[in-house]
């Protein structure tokens, strides 16, 4: 077998103690593309519910959920490589095409679970490995004592307890209870989740702190603003901590939470910005920290979070020009709980798409993904499905128990690249690797590996030259990498 050093342009060394990736960086963001359409706006709809679903033990599969307003219309789309390519396979969440765009979205394992509204009650539905068609629809159920005009958020905790959770404007006692499932869907138990007293509360999709549910509740037109309860094993409870921003919210419902490591993290919007709300669980104890978030002040700004190893990636939408609609742009900045600092606003939208509101996207993103994914609304009347991803890079990546299941072909970067880019992959254990580059007609431009690799993370170079050392010309190429029995490719964009 050939040497690695001839064919290596250059290799980094892996980790092969037990630990959890570094922190990330974004070292780059893909153009949007569109993944699909719908006759209704506001069809990803983030506040406060997420839409989509990233399976932890194969990164490169995405599923995103949106509102469809025709029985023959697909609701769920997928991609298996990273959003490279999308399938359409006339996935729907319930029994037919219609799905309101108060949908809600959570998952564990490789499976994913849906709730919303649909004809006379809330519809409840569970997803299960390769969830690529309606055949992998296990479980369709109503919830019980529900209307069509109830709301409902969906959530699996850290015990594998599946959560609904539901709320009824203008009707104190619906305002707001809980179903839950140990058993996949066979049964359920229900219950008042907490006595609001009040006829107009908003909850989120929950997290969850030392695996037990977190209800998170607004108070609209009311000085209780945001307040949060906590599972005790037989019911939900005030602690300590529970009323987190106390003040009049009026009717402004824009907001989303999550939970990074120990720390429960609210934003929501406060005038023209964003407000930051967050401290450690520590069972309920301490005080919160809050500030505002740097990003460009806006008439429009619509928050949604997605979680990856100790970093919180909030996403939203805002106006360049308030009196103009077209320039609604999205925004991603980055909050790092170790140094508890903000980074700097960077762009995700790229002027290929105007009136771009409403992001949306997953509750967590795995630590072996290369990639925090987003999806928006996008066109004046809001139809098309817009997917974005945030390219991620680490200087080191788990093995052993957190290694991924598979070889994994991650995302190059920069992407389109001019004159080089690094194409990263991941081993879970130590074999023979080869990895090539083709052009279009499936013929071999350059080999980059071909030996034996060990456990870990790897990242090579290609500068666009052939094996022979000549230039190759602007053009897609595939990249392969063959490890055992496993092969993958990803398409890479030269543009000289």
């Amino acid at each position: 077998m050939r040497s690695l050093d001839r064919y290596a342009l250059t290799t980094m060394s892996c980790l092969l103690a037990l630990a959890l990736a570094a922190n990330a960086s974004i070292v780059g963001v893909e153009p949007p593309v569109m993944v699909n359409s719908t006759g209704g706006e506001s069809a990803t709809m983030a506040i406060p519910r997420w839409k989509g679903y990233l399976d932890p033990t194969h990164p490169e599969r995405f599923w995103i959920v949106h509102s469809s307003f025709s029985s023959s219309a697909t609701n769920i789309v997928f991609t298996d490589d990273s959003g490279d390519t999308w399938h359409d396979t006339g996935m729907q969440a319930f029994e037919n095409g219609y799905l309101d765009f108060h949908a809600s979205v959570f998952g564990r394992g490789s499976d994913f679970y849906i709730s919303g509204p649909w004809g006379d009650a809330i519809l409840a539905s569970r997803w299960a490995a390769p969830a690529e068609s309606n055949d992998d629809r296990r479980v369709l159920v109503t919830i019980p004592n529900t209307t069509g005009g109830h709301r409902s958020n969906t959530m699996v905790d850290g015990n594998g307890r599946w959560w609904i959770f539901t709320r009824l404007a203008g009707s104190p006692a619906q305002n707001v209870r809980y179903t839950y499932s140990d058993n996949q869907g066979g049964s359920w138990t229900s219950g008042v989740a907490f006595s609001t007293g009040v006829d107009d509360v908003r909850i989120g999709s929950m997290p969850y702190a030392d695996g037990r549910a977190l209800l998170f509740v607004l108070y609209l037109q009311s000085d209780r603003g945001y307040e949060y309860y906590k599972w005790s094993g037989t019911r939900f409870v005030a602690l300590a901590d529970h009323s987190i921003w106390p003040e009049y919210i009026g009717w402004e419902r824009r907001f989303t939470h999550t939970i990074v490591g120990d720390a429960i993290h609210l934003i929501f919007r406060d005038g023209d910005r964003l407000r930051h709300v967050w401290k450690h669980h520590n069972n309920g104890q301490g005080t919160w920290n809050t500030n505002i978030v740097p990003t460009t002040p806006s008439a429009e700004i619509d928050p949604v979070a997605a979680v990856r190893d100790g970093e919180l990636y909030l996403f939203y939408s805002l106006r360049t020009n308030d009196s103009n609609a077209a320039s609604a742009v999205i925004r991603v900045i980055v909050w790092n709980q170790v140094t508890a600092t903000w980074g700097q606003e960077l762009a995700v939208s790229d002027g290929s798409t105007t009136h771009n509101v409403l992001p949306n996207t997953c509750f967590n993103v795995p630590a072996t993904a290369d990639y925090v994914p987003v999806v928006w609304n996008a066109g004046s009347d809001g139809s098309q499905i817009i997917f974005s991803k945030l390219l991620i890079g680490t200087t080191g990546t788990p093995v052993g128990e957190d290694a991924p299941a598979h070889p994994q072909l991650l995302a190059n970067y920069p992407n389109p690249f001019n004159p080089r880019t690094v194409i990263p992959c991941v081993l879970p254990r130590a074999g023979a690797v080869r990895l090539t580059v083709h052009d279009l007609a499936g013929r071999l431009v350059a080999v980059l590996a071909d030996g034996d690799l060990p456990a870990g993370r790897h990242e090579f170079t290609w500068s666009g030259a052939a094996q022979d050392g000549s230039e190759m010309p602007s053009g897609v190429y595939h990249v392969r990498l063959h490890a055992g029995a496993d092969t993958s490719s990803r398409r890479i964009t030269l543009v000289r």
